[in-house]
Parts: C-alpha cells; structure tokens; sequence
C-alpha cells in the first residue's frame, strides 16, 4: 500500500472535524503527496520527508508535517506501518511578529 492510498482510507476513518481533514487533505496533496505519494508506506524515510518540507514556510512546514504524523499514526494502528518515520522530525519556529500600535 503506498502512501497516497493509506492517506485516503486515514481520511476516511480519521474521526477528525471535516474542516482538519479538508486543511490536512490540501496540504498533504500539494506538499508530499506529488512527491512520496507513490512510495510504498513502509519505504518512507525520515530524509525522504524532510527533503519534502524543506522548501515549506514554517506554518504550511507545520500544517503538513501534522498531516502525515495522522496519517501514519492511523497506519500503524491499521497495522499497515510500524513505525513513522514523521514521529522524530521537530517542527520549526513560527514567529508572528508583533503588531504595530497606530497612534492619532
């Protein structure tokens, strides 16, 4: 089973709000799911998805990296996986400026 067709049946069986599956959808689909999505789910490595995020910015980093801990936190449960090579990647800094004050 790869990648892709364990991402759709985590979908499906998530029990996640339909909005987190609509945002976790979109973001595996347009950041790993062009690159890893054909890989058979046990052949992902920790460098294959590391090499996926590397270009993201820290918020689309971090929305995506979620995505996949679901999904193969769904797989290994499904027995499909035994380990997730997500587990072990940190997710980098977002740092939201502060907001300026406007004065009169």
């Amino acid at each position: 089973m790869n990648l892709d067709e364990t991402a759709d049946l985590v979908w499906e069986l998530s029990g996640l709000a339909p909005k987190t599956i609509q945002n976790y959808r979109n973001s595996y689909r347009k950041n790993v799911g062009t690159s890893l999505g054909k890989i058979p789910l046990k052949d992902v490595s920790t460098t294959d998805l590391l090499k996926a995020l590397a270009p993201l910015t820290p918020q689309t980093y971090f929305q995506t990296l979620m995505a996949v801990r679901v999904i193969y936190r769904q797989a290994i449960t499904m027995g499909f996986a035994e380990t997730s090579p997500a587990q072990s990647i940190k997710p980098k800094k977002i740092r939201v400026a502060p907001k300026k004050f406007l004065t009169w």
